[in-house]
C-alpha cells in the first residue's frame, strides 16, 4: 500500500512580511509597534507609523506624533458627514458622497484633523512624504484626489482616514523605549506601505466594538496585522506573532510575564 500522505505543515496565522526590521532610529516613516511586554490598555497591540520626532531642546516642535493605523472602525467618513450640516462647497460635498464608504481609523487618543494617508506620488502637492511612496496629508487631499479618481488613475480604497493622534512630550517615548514599552521597525518602502495601508476589516461583535473605540483594543484583523510584523522580527519578538489571535485578557498575561522576564 502507498505510504500516506505527509500532514500539512501547520500554519500560525502571522506570515512574516519580507523587509522588516529591528531598528533604533526614530525616523519619520518608521513602525512604533507595542512591545510583547507591554500591557499598556490605549495601545495593546498597536502598529503605528511615526510622523514627527524631535527632542531638540528649545525646540517649537519638540516631541513625537504617530498614528495608530491597525484600529479601524464601524464609523465610515458617511456616517460622520451625516451628522455635520451639509457642506457649503460642492467639492467637499462631492467628497462626501465619494468617499461615503471609507471606514475611520483610530490613530490615538488626542485630538487631531482628520489625517488622510496615501501611497499616490500624484498627490505630493498636498501632502508630506512619511517614507519612499507613502505619504499624509489632511481635507484637501481628498478634494485633490477626485480628479484622479475621475480620471480612473485612483480609487477612495487608495486612501486610509484615520482621527486621533498619539503625542508625546520631549524625552518621553525615547524613555519609554528604555522601557521597553515600544519596538521600532524599519522596512523597505513595500513593506512599510503594505502594513500600513493594509485595508483592516473592524470587530463586528458589540463588545470589541466598544473596546475599539474605547482604544483599549484592536479588531481580529488588527491584532492579525500587529502579529506579522512581530513574526517578521528576528529573536524572541517572532513568537509572539502566532499569539496575536488569543483573546486580549489571555494574551495579557502572557505579556506581562514576559515583561516581567525582562
Amino acid at each position: 500500500a502507498p505510504a500516506p500522505a505527509p500532514a500539512p505543515a501547520p500554519t500560525n496565522g502571522a506570515q512574516a512580511i519580507p523587509g522588516l526590521e529591528e531598528t533604533t532610529e526614530l525616523v519619520p516613516g518608521t513602525l512604533l509597534v507595542t512591545h510583547p511586554g507591554s500591557v499598556e490598555p490605549c495601545f495593546g497591540r498597536a502598529v503605528m507609523v511615526m510622523a514627527r520626532h524631535d527632542d531638540e531642546v528649545g525646540s517649537a516642535t519638540a516631541g513625537s506624533c504617530a498614528w495608530i493605523i491597525n484600529k479601524p472602525t464601524n464609523t465610515t467618513l458617511g456616517k460622520i458627514m451625516s451628522g455635520t450640516p451639509s457642506p457649503d462647497s460642492a467639492k467637499l460635498r462631492r467628497v462626501a458622497d465619494v468617499f461615503e464608504h471609507q471606514p475611520i481609523y483610530i490613530g490615538g487618543p488626542c485630538e487631531s484633523p482628520m489625517i488622510v494617508l496615501h501611497s499616490l506620488d500624484e498627490l505630493e502637492g498636498c501632502s508630506t512624504k512619511l517614507h519612499d511612496g507613502l505619504y499624509y496629508g489632511y481635507q484637501d487631499c481628498l478634494e485633490t484626489a477626485l480628479e484622479l479618481i475621475d480620471e480612473e488613475a485612483a480609487s477612495p480604497s487608495d486612501f486610509k482616514l484615520v482621527l486621533g493622534t498619539s503625542l508625546w512630550g520631549r524625552g518621553q517615548l525615547m524613555g519609554e523605549m528604555k522601557q521597553n514599552h515600544w519596538v521600532l521597525v524599519k522596512g523597505s518602502a513595500e513593506s512599510i506601505r503594505h502594513v500600513v495601508m493594509d485595508d483592516l476589516k473592524p470587530s463586528d461583535d458589540m463588545e470589541s466594538m466598544l473596546a475599539s473605540l474605547q482604544g483599549t483594543m484592536v479588531s481580529p484583523e488588527g491584532a492579525e496585522l500587529w502579529g506579522k510584523v512581530m513574526s517578521s522580527l528576528h529573536g524572541e519578538y517572532a513568537a509572539f506573532g502566532p499569539l496575536a489571535s488569543i483573546q486580549r485578557h489571555s494574551l495579557d498575561l502572557a505579556m506581562a510575564s514576559f515583561h516581567v522576564l525582562k
